[in-house]
């Protein structure tokens, strides 16, 4: 909670909200990846109260994909902004300790872990706004 990127989202900085709206911009693509589709939610047309959201029909495997892949788009966003790969996150200076590839071992296993619980994540984001991953 003391890390400016970890703020409600109404305390965001502009930096960290345009981080967070490309991560959630590029879900259907890292599902897409994965051969999984997205579609309004069905819903009986009795039911009208909120419906419960079934997990994520994806793998360890699937989700260690799309994690891979959520990484490498944002080291590319990173690049795309002058960043580089430095061993202090300094936005004066445009260096990050994470960019760097996912299977480099200066990676730490706690940032591959934020980008596989954004994975994870992504069934009830998609439900809150309406949708649902099917599976064609």
């Amino acid at each position: 909670p003391d890390k400016p990127s970890h703020q409600e989202w109404a305390n965001l900085i502009p930096k960290y909200r345009y981080s967070n709206a490309e991560q959630a911009d590029d879900s259907p693509r890292k599902l897409f990846a994965l051969g999984l589709w997205l579609r309004k939610r069905q819903q009986p047309a009795e039911h009208s109260g909120p419906r419960s959201v079934a997990p994520l029909p994806l793998t360890e495997e699937e989700i260690e994909r799309a994690a891979r892949l959520e990484h490498d788009r944002w080291v590319a966003s990173q690049r795309s902004q002058g960043f580089i790969h430095g061993f202090t996150d300094d936005s004066v200076h445009r260096t990050h300790p994470c960019i760097i590839p996912w299977d480099d071992p200066r990676l730490p296993d706690s940032e591959k872990a934020k980008d596989r619980d954004a994975i994870r994540a992504i069934p009830r984001y998609l439900a809150a706004a309406g949708y649902e991953i099917i599976k064609p």
